[in-house]
């Protein structure tokens, strides 16, 4: 890695940073996730003062409260893990899908029209129409619906990446070490997994990268019309949609109406929480690109 690629370096170190927050941060949180404190007695230059949800910053409550008194810095530790599995997993399950398609189309069906049809599809529109019904206080356990939202953003995502990956594909198996491989007997699987797949893992992991970010900002706009991953507490009076699982683009989406204002570190902090990860995500797929694009910029394949 040159040290000029700084887009690679600096994605890199905020993603370890945000997977040991996303490790350690139940136990650095200062308080459970369903700790409530409404009314809160705190030392100024005044002396002690009673104070009522919600608490500007102050200590111990770095990122002050909300207006139910939940302490948004634990909030937002303790559901930075839901926010990065699902990215990861979702992003995973999309390429493997993708190749699992190619590997089973014999060179024919991930070329057909109608992955073009599918990829024309709006994701975010099917899946909020799809989910709308089941999230609002599910019936269902968490991890089946988490499941459940996993499953649709994986399905529709992965008609981008079959042409792209079959692509890669085709190219390579026109090459002459694998015609060569033909040649002297080597079955489908071999040809793929011996001599196509190591020239692949490249081409694999930009797309995972960028992938990251597609599924990312998904989540994002989910969050924003209260759409949360693991599902979403409503109550019609007073109107609330609360996240069950805390996640970022959750917090996000329960708080962005208090983003300005007297009020402004409820939205603002889960906003700022959010753009970081994503950003994380973006520089790294931006600086893994250049990395591959310097290295291999002469083969036809990359």
């Amino acid at each position: 890695m040159k040290f000029s690629n700084w887009m690679l370096t600096a994605g890199i170190v905020l993603l370890f940073l945000i997977l040991g927050l996303a490790v350690f941060g139940p136990v650095l949180a200062p308080f459970p996730p369903d700790y409530q404190d409404n009314i809160i007695y705190l030392q100024t230059d005044n002396g002690r003062e009673l104070f009522i949800s919600p608490i500007a910053p102050n200590p111990p409550y770095y990122l002050g409260t909300d207006p139910w008194g939940y302490d948004i810095l634990s909030l937002m530790l303790h559901g930075l893990k839901y926010s990065l599995l699902t990215t990861l997993l979702v992003s995973l399950f999309r390429v493997l899908c993708a190749l699992g398609i190619v590997m089973s189309g014999g060179g024919k069906f991930h070329t057909s029209r109608m992955w073009g049809g599918l990829n024309a599809i709006p994701q975010f529109v099917i899946i909020y129409f799809i989910l709308y019904s089941l999230n609002f206080n599910s019936p269902l356990p968490q991890n089946i619906l988490t499941a459940i939202q996993w499953t649709l953003m994986t399905a529709f995502g992965v008609p981008a990446l079959v042409p792209s990956v079959a692509s890669s594909v085709r190219k390579l198996q026109q090459q002459e070490f694998v015609t060569a491989a033909t040649a002297i007997g080597a079955g489908p699987l071999r040809r793929f997994f011996v001599h196509i797949m190591p020239h692949l893992w490249e081409r694999l992991s930009l797309l995972f990268s960028r992938e990251t970010v597609a599924v990312l900002s998904l989540v994002g706009q989910l969050g924003i019309f209260n759409i949360f991953i693991g599902g979403t507490s409503f109550t019609p009076y007073p109107l609330l949609y609360n996240s069950k699982t805390n996640e970022w683009a959750g917090l996000l989406g329960q708080y962005r109406t208090y983003i300005s204002g007297g009020t402004w570190w409820i939205g603002l902090f889960p906003l700022i929480g959010f753009m970081i990860l994503l950003s994380a995500f973006y520089l790294t797929s931006r600086g893994l690109q250049k990395k591959i694009h310097q290295t291999y910029h002469s083969i036809s394949h990359i």
